[in-house]
């Protein structure tokens, strides 16, 4: 059964500026999966809508959200205190499919998408699984000590010069890397236009790919059908079938 309560806001931590992290107490007995989501309302500021914001990351007493200010809604979020309470509903949704064959993992994420990937990494270490993360950001990068204590190997890449390991794009150097090593799976979330990119170079390379997919949701359980996306069997509920899709089952056309 998914909660739907209230819990209090632990933390709100700015890693950007106009991104930051907020730890929530975790609910006894919750379970929760890497690429999963909650239904997030503030309690007392507008607007009233839920909100739907994907994990970050997870113990027994915390969840972590990785949150880009967007709009007035994620901005309130900004705004919360230790203390504050806010309304959950979850956790929602498919999330990574953590398969005990994989022996190579690379993770490659974007923006605030680099986010839902903490998780994912944290559990397949766990499982003994090697991983290598390419994480790409348009300026500062964030929480990358986090990211060197959970994967085996993290590369940076940054639109500004002198930010990161290499100036540009995960998708630089992800044709040479895919096919110099023997991954078995590619994890990624980000822009649909690098998510489009690494699906296409997973696809040549013969690699598996496991897209993490955002879109915009009102309900989050399937019922209003406004966020549905385009796959090779119909159009299926990002919050319902999803938000993970396996790369050779969806269209990420525009």
């Amino acid at each position: 059964m998914k909660f739907y309560g209230k819990v209090k806001v632990k933390k709100v931590e700015f890693m950007t500026e106009d991104a930051f992290k907020m730890v929530v107490d975790r609910p006894n007995d919750m379970v929760i999966e890497p690429g999963q989501f909650f239904m997030i309302k503030n309690v007392e500021l507008h607007p009233l809508l839920n909100r739907p914001i994907s994990v970050s990351s997870y113990n027994e007493t915390e969840i972590e959200f990785g949150i880009k200010i967007v709009g007035t809604g994620t901005e309130n979020f900004s705004k919360l205190r230790v203390d504050d309470e806010i309304f959950l509903m979850g956790a929602l949704g498919n999330g990574f499919d953590l398969k005990k064959e994989y022996k190579k993992v690379l993770l490659v994420g974007g923006g605030i998408g680099v986010e839902p990937l903490k998780g994912a990494a944290m559990e397949l270490n766990k499982m003994g699984i090697f991983t290598k993360m390419f994480l790409g950001f348009n300026n500062e990068c964030f929480d990358i000590d986090i990211f060197k204590k959970i994967a085996n190997e993290v590369i940076t890449f940054s639109e500004a010069e002198n930010k990161a390991d290499f100036i540009g794009y995960p998708t630089d150097i992800l044709n040479d890397e895919l096919s110099k090593s023997d991954y078995d799976a590619v994890f990624t979330c980000g822009p649909k236009i690098l998510m489009k990119k690494v699906n296409e170079i997973s696809k040549a390379n013969n690699v598996e790919t496991q897209l993490l997919l955002e879109e915009r949701m009102a309900c989050g359980i399937g019922a209003c059908l406004g966020c549905t996306c385009e796959t090779v069997n119909g159009y299926k509920k990002v919050c319902e079938d999803g938000p993970m899709f396996y790369g050779n089952e969806v269209n990420l056309n525009e």
